[in-house]
């Protein structure tokens, strides 16, 4: 068989695809390039509460192309396709979220210990009176 044999019909003329499934196309792409963002960014600003709305936006992006790709339209197809980059995004999220809570978990427990051990007091009342540095320092 040739190649030209095995391409889809082409569609009649004035032809346009279900307007309710493109919407839900077009919105799961918007979550999907969100999640896509909110992933790395919550990894550089240090925000569980990013990376957990890029996994929402991921799941919620998920189950919006498995509706579209259930159906027998022309857009299952692009549904198909948005499927990875869902996946992708969806795994960067959890990893970023996963990383940002064993920071705070670090941080909070020495955080804590600094306060438990009078440290934490010193360190803001040096802050507060500009004397943190030490005579020995570049700036004086």
């Amino acid at each position: 068989m040739s190649e030209g044999e095995n391409q889809q019909p082409a569609p009649p003329h004035g032809y346009q695809p279900n307007a309710f499934d493109v919407k839900n196309l077009q919105t799961a792409r918007t979550l999907i390039v969100f999640a896509s963002i909110a992933g790395p960014v919550s990894l550089l600003i240090g925000g569980m509460l990013l990376s957990g709305a890029g996994i929402v936006c991921g799941i919620v992006a998920w189950r919006k192309l498995k509706t579209l790709e259930s159906r027998d339209t022309e857009v299952a197809g692009f549904a198909r396709q948005m499927k990875k980059p869902c996946t992708v995004a969806f795994v960067m999220c959890g990893i970023a979220f996963v990383l940002n809570t064993v920071n705070f978990v670090v941080t909070m427990s020495a955080m804590l210990a600094m306060i438990e051990s009078g440290e934490f007091v010193e360190l803001m009342a040096d802050m507060a009176g500009g004397t943190a540095g030490t005579d020995a320092s570049t700036w004086g």
